[in-house]
């Protein structure tokens, strides 16, 4: 295998992990209550089937008590039936899932000037500048930190293998563990210990709820990188938390860089270099002794494998490249890597979801919409049903698995393609000597109803439209048959109709059809 090292197991605490490769935590939108979406199910479990080892979800908020909802939240059982499905959904491909939890954006947060946010201290706003945050009470804090716990116990409770604490991007618990948004003179503000305490005391409260092997993941910024002073986090001042965290018991880290205040840095462009948060990463690896995950454009397989091989991290994170080809790693262990659809670098991703909207993608067409448009293997699968249903397993039936198993191997099925070649052939090797000459005059007529019709030769047909068109051209007086844009279904309508006055032209029993 070109790519080996992307493909040995490994283990984050008491999660193990079938590869190196995860997908990078990215928000997503909700039921009306919060709650995990179907849209958002099927989105998650695309992925899994594209062979990452892990899904890391976006946030989940563990209260609405202090700010407006801005992702997914996870507070009571209500919420529980609906992350258990998406578990259950991403565990059928042997992959874990990992819940993202946050205690809240903060001064980042979606609000409005006449209602200030609250954040760790008196600071302003990202969004309205002029406008002060309202500070968290010690009594509010330590609410926080309970709400954090429970949130925990129920992303457990609910089948999640493993959760990720928010603490990256300037967002809430980023502001209590940097200087310049924390200017608190309580026991959590001041030294670096004390604007780190929220953090710890929120890793103790999951570790009380959730038990002592339960593995909890930090992604955090080892460096806001906004050069000197100013007081953002620096590499150095990044590296004391990474030890901090280790000696806390965290399973794991994830190392982010940059904030809001620097989103590029944060959020990839196209203008970004490969691998641009590996130095980051391997600083932290170099002082820690738990599994350092890194991202940051490692869409290149060369380069993605070199980071585990090199030792410069333990597991490597996909993020907008997940949206562009859900089946990157499995792409990539076939060393199919012709066939991989690239993240290009354009944040129409950032784009719509900043608007309100799903996360599109311009290069992938069904990201955020695995399930709106059927493929055309859905529409075989059913004409077969109706075939089988209607006319038993004729030569039709056979054609329709030969077109279908071309449609599988296409789509790189290889397993699906051979099973429908197979049914293909055991009808084939059924039909008797009458059944064949009769079958072919229905392929006789069909070929001459095409050609009248200007529909192509029905053995070079390969795609599924213009072969239900020739099969419902069987003795089909010619009625103005629309252009390949006509609906779908009417033509599978047709399809079996005709193939019923078929049966009965040959002295058939008539049978009995109810349209689609």
């Amino acid at each position: 295998m070109q790519h080996q090292e992307l493909f040995t197991r490994a283990n984050i605490g008491k999660m193990r992990l079938k590869n190196r490769i995860i997908m990078c935590p990215m928000g997503n939108k909700t039921d009306p209550d919060g709650g995990v979406q179907m849209r958002n199910i099927d989105y998650f479990e695309e992925r899994a089937k594209g062979g990452a080892a892990a899904i890391f979800t976006g946030a989940f908020m563990c209260t609405e008590e202090f700010e407006t909802r801005g992702c997914n939240v996870i507070y009571n059982f209500s919420h529980v039936d609906r992350l258990t499905l998406l578990c259950d959904k991403v565990h059928a491909h042997d992959c874990k899932l990992v819940v993202q939890l946050t205690a809240g954006l903060g001064r980042m947060g979606y609000t409005d000037p006449t209602r200030p946010p609250y954040s760790a201290s008196d600071t302003e706003t990202f969004y309205f500048k002029g406008v002060r945050c309202k500070p968290f009470t010690v009594d509010q804090i330590h609410y926080m930190v309970k709400a954090m716990g429970n949130s925990a116990m129920l992303c457990k409770r609910a089948g999640a293998d493993a959760v990720e604490l928010h603490c990256y991007g300037g967002y809430l618990i980023d502001q209590f563990q940097t200087a310049r948004w924390n200017t608190r003179t309580d026991e959590y503000g001041g030294s670096l210990e004390n604007r780190m305490r929220f953090t710890m005391e929120i890793i103790a409260e999951v570790k009380k709820m959730c038990g002592e092997d339960y593995p909890i993941i930090v992604k955090f910024c080892a460096t806001h990188d906004m050069g000197e002073g100013g007081g953002y986090h620096d590499l150095e001042e990044g590296l004391k938390m990474a030890k901090m965290y280790e000696t806390a018991g965290v399973a794991a880290l994830h190392v982010d860089v940059g904030c809001y205040d620097a989103w590029y840095k944060a959020i990839t462009t196209c203008y970004n270099k490969e691998g641009h948060q590996l130095f980051a990463a391997k600083a932290v690896k170099d002082v820690v002794s738990i599994p350092v995950i890194t991202q940051g454009k490692l869409a290149d397989p060369d380069r993605a494998n070199a980071v585990i091989k090199e030792g410069i991290a333990d597991v490597v994170g996909l993020g907008h490249q997940m949206l562009a080809d859900a089946y990157w790693p499995q792409k990539v262990k076939e060393e199919k890597f012709e066939d991989i659809t690239p993240c290009i670098g354009c944040n129409e991703c950032m784009y719509t979801s900043r608007n309100g909207q799903y996360r599109h993608c311009a290069v992938n067409p069904l990201c955020y919409h695995e399930k709106d448009y059927e493929q055309a293997v859905s529409w075989y699968e059913r004409t077969l049903t109706e075939i089988e249903k209607h006319y038993g397993l004729n030569l039709a039936y056979a054609v329709v698995c030969e077109n279908l198993a071309n449609v599988c191997r296409e789509a790189d099925k290889p397993d699906q393609a051979e099973r429908y070649l197979g049914k293909a052939r055991e009808v084939r090797d059924r039909l008797t000597e009458e059944n064949r000459e009769n079958l072919a005059l229905y392929l006789n007529a069909a070929r001459s109803k095409s050609r009248a019709a200007g529909i192509p030769e029905f053995q070079d047909n390969g795609h599924y439209e213009l072969f239900l068109y020739t099969l419902a051209s069987i003795y089909y007086d010619n009625r103005g048959m629309e252009a390949p844009e006509a609906n779908v279904r009417q033509l599978i309508n047709s399809f079996v109709l005709e193939l019923r006055y078929a049966h009965e032209d040959l002295g058939e029993t008539e049978r009995e059809h109810e349209p689609l």
